[in-house]
């Protein structure tokens, strides 16, 4: 927390931190506060420090998320596979790995930034190995096809 976010939130030129103290996942700041005129006025300001929140996507589709939130608040998440994809699974975690639980796409933000990790799977699996097989295909053929003209290519010109 640096002074001049305070002074900023307070509304005046300069602010000096005087005590600090935790409560309730907030921090209560005692500050002496200065104004244009350097006249200075004490505040007692409630801080609630925001974390962050990450999204990782493994496969085809998007989370929908805020990117901050605070400590203890609920923080709904919206998860979309793109077509032909379905999700398979949804895992938060908080910066230490240890895993945060989700109940109907909500979940409490803890004292620390997260990452929701989501992963989507094809939806017809025998359609993906298809195109993989024809582009298989495709590769091999354009190999053969490759090696053969440089062959008749070197004949030919040995011929002469």
């Amino acid at each position: 927390m640096e002074t001049h976010d305070i002074a900023k939130e307070i509304g005046v030129e300069r602010a000096d931190i005087t005590d600090l103290t935790s409560c309730d996942n907030a921090i209560l700041v005692q500050v002496f506060a200065y104004d244009e005129d350097d006249e200075f006025s004490s505040y007692l300001v409630r801080y609630l420090p925001s974390y962050s929140i990450k999204t990782k996507v493994n496969g085809n589709g998007k989370i929908d998320v805020i990117n901050k939130a605070y400590s203890g608040e609920n923080v709904t998440y919206t998860i979309t596979p793109e077509d032909n994809y379905l999700l398979d699974k949804v895992r938060i975690t908080d910066v230490n790995g240890n895993v945060i639980e989700i109940r109907d796409n909500v979940f409490t933000m803890p004292s620390t930034d997260v990452i929701i990790e989501a992963n989507f799977l094809i939806k017809n699996p025998e359609t993906n190995v298809f195109l993989s097989s024809i582009f298989f295909i495709i590769i091999i053929m354009s190999i053969i096809l490759f090696v053969c003209t440089k062959k008749y290519k070197k004949e030919r010109f040995y011929r002469n």
